[in-house]
């Protein structure tokens, strides 16, 4: 069960046309949270979880190694792409 239908029961049909909609999250991401923070971590309750989001979103930018950015995390490749980035020409 992921965190949100942990957090939120819903009745499954809804949890799938929400994860299909995104809701501005990538279901990349949402997998991601929910296989490697929320599964293993305790969360004895909605509102534990809730407090500890901002600390697991925090790490999956910061340290959390992600394929679609050459298996940096994405402020590593945004610092690398930044440093390496020439003057625009026009």
């Amino acid at each position: 069960m992921g965190w949100f239908e942990y957090a939120y029961p819903l009745d499954r049909d809804v949890m799938a046309w929400v994860a299909a909609s995104g809701g501005g999250i990538s279901g990349e991401m949402v997998r991601d949270m929910t296989l490697d923070y929320v599964n293993v971590n305790p969360r004895p309750d909605a509102i534990s979880v809730l407090q500890r989001l901002a600390e697991w979103f925090e790490d999956y930018s910061t340290i959390h190694s992600h394929s679609g950015v050459r298996m940096r995390s994405p402020r590593e490749f945004i610092a690398d792409q930044s440093a390496t980035q020439t003057a625009c020409p026009v």
